[in-house]
């Protein structure tokens, strides 16, 4: 992801989680969990500033177990 929350690339684990992460406007992505989505948005506009290591936890419902999402951001490169 960019830091403006645009997703760059996934890959196809990622791609075949669509009960778990929706597409947004923009390029971005949300969790279908509205609290976990929460934390994760936050997350993201937060990590344009500080590059903090965060884990999400997401709860369990009728069609998939509990997990817990790891965001990271990279310092940007100096050139």
């Amino acid at each position: 992801m960019a830091a403006s929350g645009r997703v760059l690339t996934a890959n196809s684990l990622l791609e075949e989680m669509t009960e778990m992460f929706l597409p947004t406007a923009y390029g971005g992505m949300a969790i279908a969990n509205a609290s976990a989505n929460a934390l994760f948005q936050r997350a993201i506009l937060e990590n344009r500033n500080d590059f903090a290591i965060r884990s999400i936890p997401v709860a369990a419902n009728e069609s998939r177990p509990a997990l817990v999402i790891h965001l990271f951001a990279a310092a940007p490169r100096r050139t």
